[in-house]
């Protein structure tokens, strides 16, 4: 989904597609549902203006003509996407949590979460490096 052209990494035509699709789902979303506007509201104002460490979910669900496709490649461009709509840095992603599932249907979705990171104390450390 990444290529690197003259030292810069760059999206792939096919990357471009889905970042587009990706992004006019979101974005239709957002403009329809009153719901979801409220959820991406207080998601930005209670999680995201902290800037504190992310736990990212994703979960593909993907058509059989997908299934053999590498899991990584999927996640990078969902995570930047994800992180873009929700105007974020990445870089507070501290964990990733990724899976992929095969569905009958004609159309792949993808569901995905994003919360804080629950930071543990020393009590809960079981050992010290």
């Amino acid at each position: 989904m990444y290529l690197n052209v003259r030292r810069r990494v760059v999206l792939s035509k096919e990357a471009r597609k889905f970042k587009d699709e990706v992004f006019s789902v979101l974005d239709n979303k957002y403009y329809e549902d009153e719901s979801f506007q409220k959820t991406y509201e207080k998601f930005r104002e209670k999680v995201l203006d902290q800037e504190k460490p992310l736990t990212m979910e994703i979960i593909f669900l993907m058509t059989s003509r997908y299934w053999n496709r590498d899991l990584d490649n999927a996640v990078k461009i969902t995570q930047d996407i994800i992180s873009e709509f929700y105007e974020f840095d990445d870089a507070l992603i501290t964990d990733l949590k990724v899976s992929k599932r095969m569905i009958d249907d004609d159309t792949e979705y993808i569901y995905y979460r994003i919360y804080q990171t629950k930071i543990l104390s020393e009590d809960d450390l079981k050992f010290k490096l």
